[in-house]
């Protein structure tokens, strides 16, 4: 746990008469209306075979009447096997688009899991999004630490989604935590973020402890964080 001071220690559709509706229209792919027509049809038969089942005078009858239930019985499940492997790739073809609709803006802040360049262990940054891959779920970001060496410039990585913690822009936005919840919370005088737990809930402001950032004396000394840089633990 970092002690001293600087940015960072080592570490409504319409409906087609016209009036609005907010009930989303859903076109389902032509294969797969096509696949449950079939399979409707088929119900219908399966259905009317089971009624001449039951109305069966005899065991002939009753005999031919299940081998036509279990022949479509079979059928029904090749169909309904065709209609899920349809419905799975509708489902992935709209989740692939809700990634684009939902992907990060051009300098978007957020608290990032990256991999420390020395140690190569996991480490939690301040950083802003430099662009973004919709269909890799992957994004180029910018550390907001210069580094030591005002030459040096601000490091980049690319990280996935699921490392990413949007860093609220406003106080109506911040999810709320209560005093003894365990989160993530950027170090006083850093850029790093850290577990630890809240002991206060001041305002716009949370009093923390750190995780491991006992003083000399085994004291572990409480710490104020504004709201904007405590997040849910990643």
């Amino acid at each position: 746990m970092p002690k001293s001071s600087g940015t960072r220690s080592s570490k409504k559709s319409k409906d087609t008469t016209g009036n609005s509706s907010n009930i989303p229209v859903c076109r389902l792919p032509s294969q797969l209306t096509k696949s449950l027509s079939d399979y409707l049809q088929l119900r219908n038969q399966s259905q009317d075979s089971m009624a001449k089942t039951k109305q069966a005078m005899n065991p002939q009858q009753t005999r031919e009447s299940m081998e036509e239930c279990i022949k479509l019985a079979k059928k029904e499940e090749a169909h309904i096997i065709a209609i899920l492997d349809q419905l799975q790739r509708v489902i992935s073809k709209t989740e692939e688009n809700e990634v684009r609709k939902q992907q990060l803006p051009k300098n978007t802040q957020v608290c990032a899991k990256v991999r420390d360049p020395s140690s190569g262990e996991p480490m939690w940054i301040l950083a802003k999004v430099v662009r973004g891959n919709a269909s890799l779920d992957e994004y180029e970001i910018e550390d907001a630490d210069q580094g030591d060496d005002d030459h040096e410039g601000h490091k980049s990585y690319v990280v996935r989604k699921k490392d990413l913690v949007l860093i609220p822009k406003s106080f109506s936005q911040h999810l709320g935590f209560d005093k003894g919840d365990r989160v993530l919370a950027m170090y006083p005088d850093t850029t790093c973020f850290y577990p630890g737990r809240i002991a206060e809930v001041d305002g716009k402001n949370y009093t923390l402890f750190f995780d491991d950032d006992e003083d000399d004396s085994g004291r572990t000394p409480r710490r104020k964080v504004s709201y904007k840089y405590v997040v849910p633990m990643g």
